[in-house]
């Protein structure tokens, strides 16, 4: 199997007034974690097509309020990462929550919650 040609950073910058709520992160211990703020949990996500795998095991937290931009070279799996997150593409396996709804199951919830607008829309 290929790997994407690089891997992408993860840029996060926290309002300095905010305090995390780690309640609000989505774990076992909690799973109230859907009545949270925004909030996006990724574990151990991989997404591939045919023999590329475009993500290879990524996983991070983040807790809102914070901007947070992703950069790496062309191919890197940004714009997968971003269409897996917005419930777009199907992750291959790993798990994504976007404020406590799942992107599989609850696509819906998801969608209701987050604004994307991609540079190119792909026909479906």
């Amino acid at each position: 199997m290929r790997n994407s040609p690089g891997d992408f950073t993860l840029i996060q910058r926290a309002d300095a007034a905010y305090k995390p709520a780690r309640k609000c992160l989505m774990t076992d211990e909690n799973p109230s974690a859907r009545r949270c703020p925004m909030s996006i949990v990724v574990r151990d996500l991989v997404k591939t097509f045919g023999e590329t795998r475009a993500v290879n095991g990524l996983a991070f937290e983040i807790a809102s309020p914070v901007v947070v931009g992703l950069a790496g070279p062309n191919g890197a799996g940004k714009s997968t990462t971003l269409r897996m997150l917005t419930s777009y593409l199907t992750p291959t396996a790993g798990s994504i929550a976007v404020a406590g709804f799942d992107t599989v199951s609850l696509s819906r919830e998801v969608r209701r919650r987050i604004g994307f607008l991609p540079e190119t829309l792909a026909a479906p």
